[in-house]
Protein backbone atom coordinates (compact mmCIF):
# COMPACT_ATOMS: atom_id res chain seq x y z
CA UNK A 1 0.00 0.00 0.00
CA UNK A 2 1.12 3.50 -0.33
CA UNK A 3 3.42 5.47 2.20
CA UNK A 4 2.01 8.90 2.80
CA UNK A 5 4.01 11.98 4.45
CA UNK A 6 3.06 13.10 7.85
CA UNK A 7 3.73 15.21 10.51
CA UNK A 8 5.47 13.07 12.90
CA UNK A 9 7.79 12.18 10.76
CA UNK A 10 12.11 12.99 11.60
CA UNK A 11 12.80 16.44 10.38
CA UNK A 12 14.88 17.06 7.85
CA UNK A 13 18.00 19.72 8.15
CA UNK A 14 16.91 22.76 6.12
CA UNK A 15 19.25 23.44 3.11
CA UNK A 16 21.07 26.68 3.44
CA UNK A 17 19.31 28.98 0.18
CA UNK A 18 22.33 29.50 -2.54
CA UNK A 19 22.26 30.91 -5.73
CA UNK A 20 23.67 27.51 -7.81
CA UNK A 21 20.77 25.62 -6.13
CA UNK A 22 17.72 27.66 -7.40
CA UNK A 23 19.01 28.38 -10.84
CA UNK A 24 17.86 26.79 -14.24
CA UNK A 25 21.28 25.29 -16.06
CA UNK A 26 21.04 24.52 -20.10
CA UNK A 27 23.46 22.59 -21.42
CA UNK A 28 25.09 23.36 -25.15
CA UNK A 29 26.18 21.17 -27.69
CA UNK A 30 28.17 24.12 -29.21
CA UNK A 31 28.57 21.96 -33.08
CA UNK A 32 25.34 20.70 -33.05
CA UNK A 33 23.34 24.41 -31.80
CA UNK A 34 23.43 26.91 -34.11
CA UNK A 35 25.63 27.94 -37.20
CA UNK A 36 25.95 31.24 -37.88
CA UNK A 37 28.08 31.42 -41.12
CA UNK A 38 26.64 28.28 -43.04
CA UNK A 39 30.04 26.14 -42.62
CA UNK A 40 27.71 23.65 -41.45
CA UNK A 41 28.79 23.30 -37.74
CA UNK A 42 27.52 25.03 -34.59
CA UNK A 43 29.56 28.35 -33.20
CA UNK A 44 29.16 30.80 -30.95
CA UNK A 45 27.71 33.53 -32.85
CA UNK A 46 24.86 31.27 -33.13
CA UNK A 47 24.50 30.63 -29.30
CA UNK A 48 24.56 34.72 -29.22
CA UNK A 49 21.70 34.92 -31.64
CA UNK A 50 19.87 32.80 -29.24
CA UNK A 51 20.20 34.12 -26.30
CA UNK A 52 17.12 35.91 -26.25
CA UNK A 53 15.24 32.34 -26.60
CA UNK A 54 17.19 30.67 -23.72
CA UNK A 55 15.98 34.15 -21.38
CA UNK A 56 12.46 33.22 -22.53
CA UNK A 57 12.51 29.75 -21.73
CA UNK A 58 13.82 30.71 -18.29
CA UNK A 59 17.15 29.75 -18.04
CA UNK A 60 19.57 31.33 -15.90
CA UNK A 61 22.83 29.90 -16.58
CA UNK A 62 24.40 27.54 -19.81
CA UNK A 63 26.56 25.33 -19.81
CA UNK A 64 29.25 24.71 -22.96
CA UNK A 65 30.29 21.46 -23.84
CA UNK A 66 33.87 21.70 -24.33
CA UNK A 67 34.60 25.04 -27.28
CA UNK A 68 38.55 24.91 -26.98
CA UNK A 69 40.87 23.55 -30.06
CA UNK A 70 40.59 20.22 -30.49
CA UNK A 71 41.15 17.22 -33.15
CA UNK A 72 37.58 16.50 -31.80
CA UNK A 73 38.11 12.57 -31.92
CA UNK A 74 36.36 12.64 -29.07
CA UNK A 75 34.17 15.82 -30.07
CA UNK A 76 35.67 18.19 -28.17
CA UNK A 77 36.58 16.50 -24.83
CA UNK A 78 40.44 15.71 -26.09
CA UNK A 79 41.55 18.99 -26.09
CA UNK A 80 45.00 20.64 -27.58
CA UNK A 81 44.83 23.89 -26.23
CA UNK A 82 42.79 24.90 -23.15
CA UNK A 83 42.99 28.50 -23.53
CA UNK A 84 42.41 28.96 -27.76
CA UNK A 85 38.85 28.50 -29.19
CA UNK A 86 38.17 25.57 -31.56
CA UNK A 87 39.09 27.69 -34.82
CA UNK A 88 35.04 26.37 -36.40
CA UNK A 89 32.98 27.53 -33.28
CA UNK A 90 34.52 31.57 -33.72
CA UNK A 91 36.91 33.53 -32.03
CA UNK A 92 37.87 34.63 -28.68
CA UNK A 93 35.80 38.33 -29.64
CA UNK A 94 33.08 35.86 -30.70
CA UNK A 95 33.20 34.54 -26.99
CA UNK A 96 33.56 37.77 -25.16
CA UNK A 97 30.48 38.66 -27.11
CA UNK A 98 28.55 35.89 -25.79
CA UNK A 99 29.60 36.59 -22.34
CA UNK A 100 28.37 40.61 -22.61
CA UNK A 101 25.03 39.21 -24.18
CA UNK A 102 24.47 37.05 -21.64
CA UNK A 103 25.53 39.50 -18.46
CA UNK A 104 23.32 42.17 -19.92
CA UNK A 105 20.42 39.59 -19.61
CA UNK A 106 21.46 38.66 -15.82
CA UNK A 107 22.55 34.96 -17.35
CA UNK A 108 25.68 33.06 -16.10
CA UNK A 109 28.04 30.69 -18.24
CA UNK A 110 29.70 27.73 -17.11
CA UNK A 111 32.66 25.93 -19.45
CA UNK A 112 33.67 21.82 -19.00
CA UNK A 113 36.60 21.43 -17.40
CA UNK A 114 38.44 18.20 -19.14
CA UNK A 115 41.05 17.68 -16.83
CA UNK A 116 41.64 13.77 -16.34
CA UNK A 117 43.23 13.67 -19.92
CA UNK A 118 44.48 16.24 -22.96
CA UNK A 119 44.17 15.25 -26.66
CA UNK A 120 47.61 13.96 -27.44
CA UNK A 121 47.99 16.48 -30.11
CA UNK A 122 48.19 18.85 -27.01
CA UNK A 123 51.88 20.37 -27.09
CA UNK A 124 52.51 18.94 -23.42
CA UNK A 125 51.99 15.67 -24.52
CA UNK A 126 53.82 16.17 -27.83
CA UNK A 127 56.34 17.36 -25.55
CA UNK A 128 56.02 15.07 -22.67
CA UNK A 129 56.30 12.02 -25.75
CA UNK A 130 59.65 13.53 -27.28
CA UNK A 131 62.20 12.72 -24.00
CA UNK A 132 62.02 11.01 -21.09
CA UNK A 133 63.73 13.99 -19.86
CA UNK A 134 60.95 16.33 -21.30
CA UNK A 135 60.03 18.78 -18.58
CA UNK A 136 56.36 17.73 -19.64
CA UNK A 137 57.55 13.78 -18.85
CA UNK A 138 55.72 13.72 -15.46
CA UNK A 139 52.53 15.54 -16.73
CA UNK A 140 51.22 12.20 -18.27
CA UNK A 141 51.72 8.92 -16.87
CA UNK A 142 54.45 6.72 -17.88
CA UNK A 143 54.96 3.16 -17.17
CA UNK A 144 57.92 0.87 -18.83
CA UNK A 145 56.31 -2.37 -19.88
CA UNK A 146 56.93 -6.10 -19.35
CA UNK A 147 57.62 -8.89 -20.61
CA UNK A 148 55.17 -12.17 -20.61
CA UNK A 149 56.46 -15.98 -20.49
CA UNK A 150 56.96 -16.13 -24.14
CA UNK A 151 59.09 -13.22 -24.37
CA UNK A 152 56.49 -10.90 -25.99
CA UNK A 153 55.72 -7.11 -24.44
CA UNK A 154 52.70 -6.52 -22.87
CA UNK A 155 51.41 -3.10 -21.02
CA UNK A 156 52.38 -2.78 -17.74
CA UNK A 157 49.27 -3.72 -16.05
CA UNK A 158 45.94 -5.01 -17.56
CA UNK A 159 43.65 -2.43 -17.05
CA UNK A 160 41.09 -2.42 -19.55
CA UNK A 161 40.02 0.98 -21.69
CA UNK A 162 37.05 2.27 -21.00
CA UNK A 163 35.62 2.36 -24.22
CA UNK A 164 36.65 -0.88 -26.05
CA UNK A 165 38.13 -4.06 -24.98
CA UNK A 166 41.75 -3.26 -25.35
CA UNK A 167 44.47 -1.96 -22.97
CA UNK A 168 44.36 1.31 -21.22
CA UNK A 169 48.00 1.67 -22.20
CA UNK A 170 49.49 2.67 -25.85
CA UNK A 171 53.17 1.85 -26.52
CA UNK A 172 55.20 4.64 -27.73
CA UNK A 173 58.54 3.83 -29.73
CA UNK A 174 60.09 7.07 -28.95
CA UNK A 175 61.32 6.49 -25.50
CA UNK A 176 59.55 2.61 -25.15
CA UNK A 177 57.10 3.31 -22.57
CA UNK A 178 53.66 3.34 -22.06
CA UNK A 179 51.04 5.83 -21.47
CA UNK A 180 48.19 5.78 -19.66
CA UNK A 181 44.73 6.33 -21.37
CA UNK A 182 41.47 5.13 -19.62
CA UNK A 183 39.66 6.64 -22.67
CA UNK A 184 41.24 6.44 -26.38
CA UNK A 185 44.48 6.13 -27.28
CA UNK A 186 43.93 9.97 -28.29
CA UNK A 187 43.49 11.21 -24.88
CA UNK A 188 46.44 10.49 -22.60
CA UNK A 189 45.79 11.05 -18.83
CA UNK A 190 47.11 13.30 -17.03
CA UNK A 191 48.89 13.12 -13.82
CA UNK A 192 47.79 14.90 -10.60
CA UNK A 193 51.42 13.98 -8.96
CA UNK A 194 53.04 16.12 -10.74
CA UNK A 195 53.31 19.62 -8.88
CA UNK A 196 54.01 21.72 -12.13
CA UNK A 197 50.73 20.09 -13.88
CA UNK A 198 48.79 21.49 -11.12
CA UNK A 199 49.81 25.24 -11.75
CA UNK A 200 49.13 24.34 -15.20
CA UNK A 201 45.70 23.53 -14.34
CA UNK A 202 45.26 26.26 -11.57
CA UNK A 203 46.61 28.77 -13.88
CA UNK A 204 44.17 27.88 -16.94
CA UNK A 205 41.71 27.84 -14.39
CA UNK A 206 42.12 31.60 -13.43
CA UNK A 207 42.42 32.50 -17.10
CA UNK A 208 38.77 31.64 -17.34
CA UNK A 209 37.58 32.80 -13.93
CA UNK A 210 38.80 36.02 -14.79
CA UNK A 211 37.24 36.51 -18.31
CA UNK A 212 34.13 35.99 -16.85
CA UNK A 213 32.78 32.16 -16.59
CA UNK A 214 30.79 31.73 -13.14
CA UNK A 215 32.15 28.01 -13.01
CA UNK A 216 33.09 24.84 -14.25
CA UNK A 217 31.64 21.53 -14.72
CA UNK A 218 34.02 18.93 -13.69
CA UNK A 219 34.14 16.07 -16.52
CA UNK A 220 34.69 12.15 -15.18
CA UNK A 221 36.16 14.04 -12.64
CA UNK A 222 36.41 10.98 -10.00
CA UNK A 223 38.52 9.17 -12.36
CA UNK A 224 41.84 11.63 -12.12
CA UNK A 225 43.63 10.38 -8.93
CA UNK A 226 45.25 6.58 -9.78
CA UNK A 227 47.09 4.03 -7.08
CA UNK A 228 50.56 5.33 -8.69
CA UNK A 229 51.71 1.75 -8.40
CA UNK A 230 49.43 0.38 -10.68
CA UNK A 231 48.39 -2.98 -9.33
CA UNK A 232 46.58 -5.29 -11.87
CA UNK A 233 42.78 -5.36 -11.42
CA UNK A 234 40.50 -7.99 -10.31
CA UNK A 235 39.78 -10.75 -12.94
CA UNK A 236 36.56 -10.14 -13.55
CA UNK A 237 36.38 -12.12 -17.27
CA UNK A 238 38.61 -14.82 -17.82
CA UNK A 239 38.11 -14.43 -21.53
CA UNK A 240 40.13 -11.34 -21.71
CA UNK A 241 43.29 -10.41 -21.40
CA UNK A 242 42.75 -7.27 -20.49
CA UNK A 243 40.13 -6.22 -17.47
CA UNK A 244 37.74 -3.67 -15.76
CA UNK A 245 40.01 -1.44 -13.11
CA UNK A 246 37.08 0.94 -12.03
CA UNK A 247 37.86 -0.11 -8.04
CA UNK A 248 41.39 0.89 -8.72
CA UNK A 249 40.75 4.45 -9.81
CA UNK A 250 36.92 5.39 -9.62
CA UNK A 251 37.44 8.08 -6.00
CA UNK A 252 40.91 7.39 -6.18
CA UNK A 253 43.49 7.43 -3.43
CA UNK A 254 44.22 11.65 -3.50
CA UNK A 255 41.28 12.95 -4.99
CA UNK A 256 40.04 14.85 -2.38
CA UNK A 257 43.63 16.42 -2.07
CA UNK A 258 43.55 17.67 -5.65
CA UNK A 259 39.90 19.37 -5.49
CA UNK A 260 40.73 20.69 -2.19
CA UNK A 261 43.71 22.30 -3.45
CA UNK A 262 41.66 23.46 -6.52
CA UNK A 263 39.04 24.95 -4.22
CA UNK A 264 41.61 26.69 -1.92
CA UNK A 265 44.26 27.63 -4.71
CA UNK A 266 41.83 28.89 -7.18
CA UNK A 267 37.34 28.66 -6.59
CA UNK A 268 37.36 29.74 -3.36
CA UNK A 269 38.87 33.07 -4.53
CA UNK A 270 35.93 33.80 -7.09
CA UNK A 271 31.97 33.46 -7.02
CA UNK A 272 32.45 30.33 -8.49
CA UNK A 273 30.64 27.10 -8.65
CA UNK A 274 31.99 23.59 -9.48
CA UNK A 275 29.50 20.58 -10.25
CA UNK A 276 31.30 17.18 -10.91
CA UNK A 277 30.39 14.29 -12.92
CA UNK A 278 30.99 11.35 -11.04
CA UNK A 279 29.74 7.74 -12.34
CA UNK A 280 29.65 4.87 -10.59
CA UNK A 281 29.58 7.00 -7.34
CA UNK A 282 27.34 5.85 -4.24
CA UNK A 283 25.16 8.82 -2.07
CA UNK A 284 27.64 8.15 0.52
CA UNK A 285 30.86 8.96 -1.70
CA UNK A 286 29.03 12.03 -2.98
CA UNK A 287 28.43 13.15 0.33
CA UNK A 288 32.74 13.42 0.81
CA UNK A 289 32.90 15.55 -1.87
CA UNK A 290 29.87 18.54 -1.28
CA UNK A 291 28.63 18.48 1.83
CA UNK A 292 28.24 22.33 2.42
CA UNK A 293 29.19 22.41 6.15
CA UNK A 294 32.75 21.09 6.00
CA UNK A 295 35.42 23.76 6.13
CA UNK A 296 37.25 21.85 3.07
CA UNK A 297 34.67 22.37 0.32
CA UNK A 298 35.45 20.33 -2.71
CA UNK A 299 32.63 20.90 -5.01
CA UNK A 300 29.05 22.60 -4.53
CA UNK A 301 27.50 19.56 -6.25
CA UNK A 302 27.63 16.59 -8.10
CA UNK A 303 26.31 15.29 -11.35
CA UNK A 304 25.51 10.99 -9.80
CA UNK A 305 24.85 9.00 -13.18
CA UNK A 306 22.58 5.94 -11.01
CA UNK A 307 19.22 6.63 -12.52
CA UNK A 308 19.96 7.31 -16.03
CA UNK A 309 22.79 4.05 -15.80
CA UNK A 310 19.58 2.01 -14.64
CA UNK A 311 18.94 1.94 -19.38
CA UNK A 312 22.82 2.28 -19.59
CA UNK A 313 25.08 0.20 -22.42
CA UNK A 314 24.13 -1.42 -25.80
CA UNK A 315 20.77 -2.99 -25.73
CA UNK A 316 21.42 -6.30 -27.98
CA UNK A 317 17.95 -8.15 -28.71
CA UNK A 318 14.51 -7.42 -27.58
CA UNK A 319 14.35 -4.55 -25.13
CA UNK A 320 14.37 -4.69 -21.33
CA UNK A 321 11.22 -3.58 -20.01
CA UNK A 322 11.45 -0.56 -17.66
CA UNK A 323 11.32 -0.98 -13.86
CA UNK A 324 9.77 1.90 -12.67
CA UNK A 325 9.92 1.27 -9.19
CA UNK A 326 13.33 0.53 -9.05
CA UNK A 327 13.55 3.99 -10.84
CA UNK A 328 11.62 5.57 -7.85
CA UNK A 329 13.72 3.84 -5.57
CA UNK A 330 17.15 4.97 -6.77
CA UNK A 331 15.43 8.94 -7.20
CA UNK A 332 14.22 8.54 -3.55
CA UNK A 333 17.57 7.24 -2.49
CA UNK A 334 19.47 10.08 -3.93
CA UNK A 335 17.05 13.03 -2.61
CA UNK A 336 16.78 11.98 0.90
CA UNK A 337 20.57 10.87 1.64
CA UNK A 338 21.25 13.91 0.11
CA UNK A 339 19.03 16.41 1.76
CA UNK A 340 19.53 14.84 4.75
CA UNK A 341 23.38 15.57 4.70
CA UNK A 342 23.68 18.82 3.78
CA UNK A 343 24.78 18.32 0.42
CA UNK A 344 23.25 19.17 -3.30
CA UNK A 345 23.28 17.16 -6.27
CA UNK A 346 22.27 17.82 -10.17
CA UNK A 347 18.81 17.06 -11.46
CA UNK A 348 18.76 15.76 -14.81
CA UNK A 349 17.77 12.84 -17.60
CA UNK A 350 19.76 14.38 -20.89
CA UNK A 351 22.60 15.15 -21.87
CA UNK A 352 25.24 14.80 -24.78
CA UNK A 353 26.48 11.15 -23.80
CA UNK A 354 22.90 10.03 -23.09
CA UNK A 355 20.01 8.90 -25.59
CA UNK A 356 16.97 10.79 -25.79
CA UNK A 357 14.80 10.32 -22.27
CA UNK A 358 11.55 9.88 -23.86
CA UNK A 359 12.79 6.71 -25.73
CA UNK A 360 15.46 5.58 -23.41
CA UNK A 361 13.38 5.91 -20.25
CA UNK A 362 10.00 5.41 -21.26
CA UNK A 363 10.26 3.93 -24.32
CA UNK A 364 7.09 6.07 -25.83
CA UNK A 365 5.71 6.19 -28.81
CA UNK A 366 6.38 8.77 -31.15
CA UNK A 367 2.34 9.73 -31.04
CA UNK A 368 2.89 9.70 -27.24
CA UNK A 369 5.62 12.22 -27.34
CA UNK A 370 3.68 15.18 -25.99
CA UNK A 371 2.88 13.36 -22.66
CA UNK A 372 6.11 11.57 -22.35
CA UNK A 373 7.64 15.37 -22.86
CA UNK A 374 5.86 16.78 -20.09
CA UNK A 375 6.00 14.03 -17.45
CA UNK A 376 9.78 13.95 -17.82
CA UNK A 377 9.73 17.82 -17.02
CA UNK A 378 7.28 18.38 -14.47
CA UNK A 379 9.17 15.03 -12.75
CA UNK A 380 12.68 17.05 -13.27
CA UNK A 381 11.12 20.08 -11.60
CA UNK A 382 9.96 18.91 -8.95
CA UNK A 383 13.01 17.20 -7.47
CA UNK A 384 15.32 18.84 -5.06
CA UNK A 385 18.87 20.11 -6.81
CA UNK A 386 19.78 22.09 -9.66
CA UNK A 387 17.82 21.77 -12.63
CA UNK A 388 19.50 20.87 -15.94
CA UNK A 389 18.25 20.66 -19.53
CA UNK A 390 19.81 19.61 -22.66
CA UNK A 391 19.30 21.42 -25.84
CA UNK A 392 16.21 20.33 -27.12
CA UNK A 393 15.05 18.11 -24.29
CA UNK A 394 12.51 21.29 -24.17
CA UNK A 395 11.07 20.71 -27.28
CA UNK A 396 10.62 17.02 -26.53
CA UNK A 397 13.33 15.41 -29.18
CA UNK A 398 13.60 11.84 -29.44
CA UNK A 399 16.26 9.37 -30.76
CA UNK A 400 18.00 8.94 -34.73
CA UNK A 401 14.95 6.82 -37.15
CA UNK A 402 16.13 3.00 -37.00
CA UNK A 403 16.98 2.95 -40.59
CA UNK A 404 20.23 5.75 -40.44
CA UNK A 405 23.25 3.63 -42.00
CA UNK A 406 26.49 3.28 -40.12
CA UNK A 407 27.98 5.90 -41.15
CA UNK A 408 25.90 8.59 -39.77
CA UNK A 409 26.94 8.12 -36.53
CA UNK A 410 29.57 10.22 -35.89
CA UNK A 411 30.66 9.09 -32.33
CA UNK A 412 33.71 6.90 -31.82
CA UNK A 413 31.77 4.96 -28.88
CA UNK A 414 29.27 3.74 -31.38
CA UNK A 415 32.08 3.18 -34.40
CA UNK A 416 34.46 1.00 -31.93
CA UNK A 417 31.69 -0.42 -30.77
CA UNK A 418 30.51 -1.87 -34.23
CA UNK A 419 33.75 -2.57 -35.01
CA UNK A 420 34.49 -4.66 -32.08
CA UNK A 421 31.52 -6.53 -32.20
CA UNK A 422 31.59 -7.26 -36.04
CA UNK A 423 35.29 -9.12 -35.14
CA UNK A 424 33.74 -10.95 -32.07
CA UNK A 425 30.81 -12.33 -34.45
CA UNK A 426 33.49 -13.45 -37.25
CA UNK A 427 35.20 -14.98 -35.16
CA UNK A 428 31.99 -16.95 -33.29
CA UNK A 429 30.50 -17.31 -36.63
CA UNK A 430 33.52 -18.21 -38.93
CA UNK A 431 31.59 -15.52 -41.63
CA UNK A 432 33.10 -12.73 -42.77
CA UNK A 433 29.74 -11.11 -42.96
CA UNK A 434 28.00 -11.70 -40.13
CA UNK A 435 24.44 -10.85 -39.53
CA UNK A 436 24.92 -7.18 -37.82
CA UNK A 437 21.04 -6.49 -37.21
CA UNK A 438 20.76 -6.36 -33.69
CA UNK A 439 23.65 -4.52 -33.60
CA UNK A 440 22.84 -1.93 -35.43
CA UNK A 441 19.31 -2.07 -33.24
CA UNK A 442 21.92 -1.58 -30.14
CA UNK A 443 23.40 1.92 -31.80
CA UNK A 444 20.27 3.17 -32.79
CA UNK A 445 18.95 2.49 -29.36
CA UNK A 446 22.01 3.45 -26.59
CA UNK A 447 24.19 5.80 -29.81
CA UNK A 448 25.24 9.25 -28.09
CA UNK A 449 25.07 10.20 -31.42
CA UNK A 450 20.97 10.55 -30.86
CA UNK A 451 21.85 13.60 -28.15
CA UNK A 452 23.94 15.33 -30.80
CA UNK A 453 22.13 15.96 -34.03
CA UNK A 454 21.51 19.30 -35.02
CA UNK A 455 18.76 21.67 -32.98
CA UNK A 456 15.59 21.47 -34.58
CA UNK A 457 14.91 25.83 -35.14
CA UNK A 458 12.44 24.57 -37.37
CA UNK A 459 10.65 22.39 -40.33
CA UNK A 460 13.05 23.30 -43.23
CA UNK A 461 15.08 20.16 -44.46
CA UNK A 462 18.63 21.88 -42.62
CA UNK A 463 16.33 22.31 -39.06
CA UNK A 464 16.76 26.11 -39.27
CA UNK A 465 19.66 25.14 -37.84
CA UNK A 466 22.42 26.01 -40.99
CA UNK A 467 22.18 27.26 -44.60
CA UNK A 468 24.91 24.98 -45.60
CA UNK A 469 25.55 21.43 -45.09
CA UNK A 470 25.59 20.08 -41.15
CA UNK A 471 28.62 18.29 -39.87
CA UNK A 472 25.98 15.75 -38.63
CA UNK A 473 22.59 14.63 -40.21
CA UNK A 474 20.03 16.47 -39.21
CA UNK A 475 16.95 14.16 -37.67
CA UNK A 476 14.12 13.93 -40.01
CA UNK A 477 11.90 14.04 -36.61
CA UNK A 478 11.90 17.86 -36.94
CA UNK A 479 9.01 18.29 -39.82
CA UNK A 480 6.64 17.73 -36.53
CA UNK A 481 9.08 18.57 -33.65
CA UNK A 482 11.07 22.12 -34.14
CA UNK A 483 10.94 25.19 -31.71
CA UNK A 484 9.11 27.68 -34.37
CA UNK A 485 6.08 25.15 -34.31
CA UNK A 486 5.69 24.85 -30.05
CA UNK A 487 6.86 28.96 -29.90
CA UNK A 488 3.53 30.89 -28.51
CA UNK A 489 1.37 27.38 -28.21
CA UNK A 490 -0.52 26.94 -25.43
CA UNK A 491 0.00 23.83 -24.80
CA UNK A 492 3.17 22.98 -26.78
CA UNK A 493 6.05 21.00 -24.74
CA UNK A 494 7.88 24.37 -25.34
CA UNK A 495 5.19 26.16 -23.06
CA UNK A 496 5.05 23.60 -20.42
CA UNK A 497 8.66 23.87 -20.19
CA UNK A 498 8.31 27.55 -19.42
CA UNK A 499 5.35 27.30 -17.13
CA UNK A 500 6.97 24.39 -15.45
CA UNK A 501 10.10 26.19 -14.62
CA UNK A 502 8.69 29.39 -13.46
CA UNK A 503 5.74 27.36 -10.98
CA UNK A 504 9.56 25.94 -9.50
CA UNK A 505 11.44 29.12 -8.76
CA UNK A 506 8.16 30.29 -7.48
CA UNK A 507 7.97 27.65 -5.00
CA UNK A 508 10.83 27.31 -2.88
CA UNK A 509 9.31 24.18 -1.28
CA UNK A 510 10.15 21.95 -5.20
CA UNK A 511 13.82 23.60 -4.62
CA UNK A 512 14.37 22.74 -1.04
CA UNK A 513 11.39 20.49 0.59
CA UNK A 514 12.02 17.56 2.38
CA UNK A 515 11.56 14.26 0.17
CA UNK A 516 9.43 11.32 0.85
CA UNK A 517 8.50 8.64 -2.05
CA UNK A 518 5.14 6.72 -2.14
CA UNK A 519 5.16 3.90 -3.52
CA UNK A 520 2.11 0.86 -4.03
CA UNK A 521 3.08 -2.48 -5.33
CA UNK A 522 -0.48 -2.28 -7.00
CA UNK A 523 0.78 0.03 -9.49
CA UNK A 524 4.20 -0.16 -10.68
CA UNK A 525 3.93 2.13 -13.36
CA UNK A 526 2.87 5.16 -10.89
CA UNK A 527 5.84 7.21 -9.16
CA UNK A 528 4.41 9.47 -6.65
CA UNK A 529 5.98 11.80 -4.05
CA UNK A 530 5.69 14.82 -1.40
CA UNK A 531 8.09 17.51 -1.19
CA UNK A 532 7.70 19.57 1.96
CA UNK A 533 9.14 22.91 3.41
CA UNK A 534 7.31 25.09 6.43
CA UNK A 535 4.43 23.03 6.67
CA UNK A 536 3.74 23.66 2.58
CA UNK A 537 3.33 20.43 1.22
CA UNK A 538 3.14 19.36 -2.68
CA UNK A 539 2.07 15.85 -3.82
CA UNK A 540 4.05 14.94 -7.19
CA UNK A 541 2.20 11.61 -8.84
CA UNK A 542 2.93 10.23 -12.41
CA UNK A 543 2.08 7.12 -15.13
CA UNK A 544 5.46 6.44 -16.08
CA UNK A 545 3.68 3.20 -18.33
CA UNK A 546 1.87 3.39 -22.14
CA UNK A 547 -1.10 2.51 -20.72
CA UNK A 548 -4.21 3.62 -18.42
CA UNK A 549 -4.00 3.34 -14.67
CA UNK A 550 -7.09 2.69 -12.74
CA UNK A 551 -5.75 4.47 -9.45
CA UNK A 552 -7.35 7.42 -7.87
CA UNK A 553 -5.12 9.98 -6.55
CA UNK A 554 -6.31 9.96 -3.29
CA UNK A 555 -3.87 6.54 -2.52
CA UNK A 556 -1.07 8.62 -2.97
CA UNK A 557 -2.22 11.79 -0.14
CA UNK A 558 -4.49 13.89 -2.30
CA UNK A 559 -7.90 14.98 -0.40
CA UNK A 560 -10.45 16.82 -1.99
CA UNK A 561 -9.16 19.99 -0.45
CA UNK A 562 -5.95 19.52 -2.68
CA UNK A 563 -5.47 21.51 -5.09
CA UNK A 564 -4.27 20.64 -8.97
CA UNK A 565 -1.94 23.51 -9.48
CA UNK A 566 0.10 22.05 -12.58
CA UNK A 567 -0.56 18.80 -14.89
CA UNK A 568 0.30 17.34 -18.63
CA UNK A 569 -3.06 17.06 -19.95
CA UNK A 570 -3.19 21.12 -21.65
CA UNK A 571 -6.68 22.35 -21.55
CA UNK A 572 -8.60 19.00 -20.40
CA UNK A 573 -8.94 18.02 -17.08
CA UNK A 574 -7.42 14.94 -15.75
CA UNK A 575 -9.91 11.91 -14.81
CA UNK A 576 -10.15 11.37 -10.96
CA UNK A 577 -10.28 7.60 -11.76
CA UNK A 578 -7.59 6.87 -13.74
CA UNK A 579 -3.86 7.99 -15.01
CA UNK A 580 -3.85 7.65 -18.50
CA UNK A 581 -0.26 7.24 -20.18
CA UNK A 582 2.37 9.29 -18.82
CA UNK A 583 -0.26 11.69 -17.30
CA UNK A 584 1.50 14.00 -14.33
CA UNK A 585 -0.08 16.15 -11.82
CA UNK A 586 1.30 18.13 -9.08
CA UNK A 587 -1.08 19.16 -6.22
CA UNK A 588 -0.83 21.37 -3.11
CA UNK A 589 -2.06 19.26 -0.06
Amino acid sequence: MASNSNNSKTRLPIQEPAWWKEIFCYQIYPSSFKDSNGDGVGDLKGITAKVDYLKDLGVDMIWLCPLYKSPMVDMGYDISDYREIHAPFGTMQDWEELVAALKARGMKLIHDLVVNHTSDQHQWFQESKSSKDSPYRDYYIWRPGKTDTSGRRIPPNNWRSIWGNGSAWEYDETTDEYYLHLFSPQQPDLNFTSPALMEEIKDMMRFWLNKGISGFRLDAINFVSKPMDFPDAPIQDPSSEYQPAFSLFNHGPKIHEILQELQRDVLSKYDAFTVGEAAFTSPEQAVSYVRQDREDKEMQMIFHTEHVDLYGGFEEGPQEARDYVKLANVISKWQTYMLNHDSWQSVFLSNHDQPRPINNILQAKISQREEAAKLLCLFLCTQAGTLYCYQGEEVGMVNVPEDWPLEEYKDLVSQDYFRERQKELQAKTGEAHPDMTEVRKAINRKARDNARTPMPWDSSPKAGFTTGTPWMRVNEDNQVCNVADQQGKKDSILTFWKETVQLRKSTPTLIYGQFELNLDERYPTIISYTRELDDKRYLFIANFGGEAVAVNASTYGATPESTLVHHTLGSNEPGEGELVAYEARLYRL
